[in-house]
Parts: C-alpha cells; sequence; structure tokens
C-alpha cells in the first residue's frame, strides 16, 4: 500500500522475502544493490513508478534498515556521467560526497 504526500511516495512497511537470480552471470559485487532490487520488487507489485533518471545504492539489513556501501563517491560520478537525475544514497554516506 502506497500514497503519495507532496509529490513523495510514502509507503506502508511490508514483510517481504524474495530471491533474486540475474540470468547470464551478470556480476554483482556486495550488497550496495539491495535498495535497488527491493524498490523494483516493489514497484512490480504495487505499480508506483521509478524514474527512469533515479539510481541508488544501499545495503538493507536484517531489520529493514538502509545501512552504508562503499565507493559511493565513484557511484554517483559514474550516474552523473550516465545522465541520471537523482542518486538515492543512504544517510551514512552523505559525508563521501560533500
Amino acid at each position: 500500500m502506497s500514497l503519495q504526500f507532496f509529490g513523495l511516495w510514502v509507503f506502508q512497511q511490508i514483510c517481504l522475502s524474495s530471491t533474486v537470480t540475474f540470468p547470464g552471470g551478470v556480476p554483482i559485487v556486495g550488497p550496495s544493490a539491495c535498495i535497488s532490487m527491493a524498490s523494483g520488487i516493489y514497484s512490480a507489485i504495487y505499480n508506483p513508478p521509478i524514474a527512469r533518471k533515479v539510481a541508488m545504492t544501499g545495503e538493507i539489513g536484517i531489520h529493514g534498515k538502509v545501512k552504508p556501501v562503499g565507493g559511493v563517491f565513484a557511484k554517483v560520478t559514474a550516474a552523473q556521467t550516465a545522465g541520471v537525475a537523482n542518486v538515492i544514497i543512504p544517510e551514512d554516506n552523505m559525508q563521501s560526497v560533500l
């Protein structure tokens, strides 16, 4: 369940367990894609759109909290080079890009 509040999507807390398989051996190193995968799964189930010009990174811990990840400055720089308008990063990583 979700609702839009001042132009932002607000999501009801849900409990979800899933296994994501990447065909073709897509190289994934570390858990920094967790927030992107969770957002994609949520969008597929509940239909709120995710803008194409948004990138995100962050690990989701076992209690649902978004945890910091490594290499954020390089990820933000690469996203800007690719033409991404907004990058969502964990709050604990903000010092890495400021």
